[in-house]
């Protein structure tokens, strides 16, 4: 009797994470009621019949949000980007996460030693510029950054005054893509949890790491 209460709690167990693995997320844009919904059902009350219905399916709450935000998938990206800085070599570098099916990644390391005044600042600056120039170079109509210093919306939005060289020509340069292109940022708290902004994280430090290794002496 005791296994076989332990085999249909097993059974119980398995079936969670099968339908877990295959949630998907319904984003209506134009329907009766327009929102995010959590099973085909719900999505289908607001969309069936509805004249000039916009609805798509994703499989992560970012994507859904982005497509509600921004328009269809292909027309927008997301991309997390983060910055860091190596004391004892006195350069700075970035990571981005690009959150397209291939799941690509950026890296590099900075050697301006003018830039490198603003330490992590200038990774994260040259991490928001990269990021632009793939999306740009993809084809995307619009790009959303995620980041976690809130510099680099606020110089990008005139909040913040660009005071240096280095932050005058990441405004310069925003303002010339954004001439083919939307441009958006979303604020996200650092060493929070957040997959996707850790392993960008991540990413700017091992690029330094590498570069460290092999220009040892």
């Amino acid at each position: 009797m005791g296994l076989t209460l332990l085999l249909r709690e097993l059974a119980l167990i398995f079936l969670t994470i099968e339908v877990v693995s295959l949630a998907k997320y319904y984003a209506v844009k134009v329907g009766r009621e327009t929102g995010i919904f959590h099973s085909w059902e719900a999505c289908r009350e607001q969309v069936e019949g509805y004249s000039g219905a916009d609805y798509q399916s994703f499989s992560t709450l970012e994507e859904a949000q982005l497509f509600l935000k921004n328009g269809r998938a292909s027309e927008a990206i997301t991309i997390y980007i983060d910055g860091s800085y190596k004391e004892s070599v006195g350069l700075y570098s970035y990571g981005c996460v690009i959150l397209n099916p291939e799941r690509e990644t950026l890296s590099g390391v900075g050697t301006d030693r003018a830039d490198a005044s603003l330490r992590n600042v200038a990774g994260e600056l040259l991490g928001a510029m990269k990021a632009v120039e793939w999306a740009c170079g993809h084809h995307y109509e619009a790009v959303v950054l995620y980041h976690d210093y809130s510099g680099l919306a606020k110089w990008a939005s005139g909040e913040w005054t660009a005071r240096t060289d280095q932050t005058r020509e990441y405004v310069a340069f925003l303002d010339q893509y954004r001439k083919r292109m939307d441009i958006s940022f979303v604020k996200v708290e650092a060493h929070s949890g957040n997959r996707y902004n850790d392993e960008a994280d991540r990413l700017a430090k091992q690029a330094l790491a590498d570069y460290a290794a092999n220009h040892h002496s």
